[in-house]
């Protein structure tokens, strides 16, 4: 564990695409070259695999988080509501090394290495390597938008479903999992709980 934060203090761990980068008009823009046409909801990342097979997604995946990360926006309200955050923040993003100097480049631009440390942003190889770097972070808290993470991190961390466009009720959440659909959203029921 990281010694980053005193002991007993919350410990919240945020993913980075699809939570506070925004790549919903990429993804409309990028499918659109194959001769797909997706609603903005279709590129929540849960809805997005399932209308894109794995050949298809592969060189999607390598423009929309290699060169087009750096002109994406932030996800609304992530920017603001990262300082409201209690306790420590980390960032823990799976993505591949190729990839990681476009998300680097993005959290730069963006100030979030003034309200994030560097040495708290975590960029894994692979989603198991995400999972694993979150449980070894010993974080109280993990939001992502991506059901399958969540699931995979253990029950007794709180764990938050980032849902922007409401697609939760179509996932078959299991309990445990709490969708938030706003970051404002997340920061009121952070602070509450």
């Amino acid at each position: 564990m990281d010694n980053q934060s005193p002991p007993n203090t919350r410990r919240v761990g945020l993913d980075f695409d699809g939570v506070i980068v925004d790549h919903t008009g990429h993804k409309i823009e990028v499918a659109a070259r194959s001769g797909l046409r997706l609603e903005p909801r279709q590129t929540n990342t849960n809805l997005f695999h399932q209308l894109v097979s794995v050949d298809d997604y592969r060189p999607m995946a390598q423009v929309i988080y290699g060169e087009m990360t750096e002109t994406a926006p932030a996800v609304s309200g992530a920017i603001e509501h990262l300082p409201l955050i209690p306790g420590a923040a980390f960032i823990v993003s799976a993505r591949r090394a190729l990839w990681q100097p476009s998300a680097r480049h993005w959290l730069t631009s963006h100030g979030v290495f003034g309200v994030i440390p560097e040495a708290r942003v975590f960029l894994a190889a692979d989603e198991r390597a995400k999972v694993q770097q979150v449980i070894q972070l010993g974080l109280t808290d993990f939001l992502d938008d991506k059901l399958d993470i969540l699931c995979d991190l253990p029950p007794t961390m709180r764990r938050w479903l980032f849902d922007e466009y409401g697609v939760a009720d179509e996932l078959n959440l299991p309990s445990g999992i709490t969708p938030v659909r706003s970051w404002a959203d997340f920061i009121r029921q952070l602070t509450q709980g």
